[in-house]
């Protein structure tokens, strides 16, 4: 694991935090992985309630059934605006947006959210020939936040 491996240059402090932080991540895993599966389809229905007959859960004729309300819920999702404390940053927003083809990461982002409860933007310096700034949505399986 890359936390084994630290440079020595981090710093105790640093080092504590990102020790802790892939601690929280690796303790949500199989929850977030749980979630991942039984979106992508891979998992069958258990029986959670008495309501159900016990012989519907043996049918699992229908793939996708729980990607299916995530997608419907995450296309009636719609961005309408951006606020920033420190006034309008309206050009700003339009410019990253159009460079990072953001809109596209967002539909990304809501379903991630919708499956695992919250996605993380983060935002990065372009290397040369790329939009100054880069932002990208990782899911809860990759990222956990401070």
């Amino acid at each position: 694991m890359i936390v084994d491996h630290l440079p020595h240059e981090l710093g105790v402090e640093h080092t504590a935090l990102i020790r802790r932080l892939a601690s929280k991540l690796g303790e949500k895993r199989e929850k977030n992985t749980l979630r991942s599966s039984y979106y992508a389809g891979k998992r069958m229905l258990q029986q959670v309630s008495d309501i159900v007959p016990p012989q519907y859960y043996n049918l699992n004729l229908v793939l996708g059934w729980a990607a299916k309300p995530v997608d419907m819920l995450a296309e009636r999702v719609n961005l309408e605006s951006v606020t920033w404390p420190d006034g309008d940053v309206t050009h700003a927003i339009e410019t990253i947006f159009d460079e990072n083809d953001f809109l596209t990461e967002l539909d990304s982002a809501e379903v991630s959210t919708l499956v695992h409860g919250v996605t993380y933007l983060v935002n990065d310096h372009g290397a040369e020939g790329e939009p100054h700034s880069q932002i990208h949505a990782i899911d809860a399986n990759h990222a956990i936040g401070h």
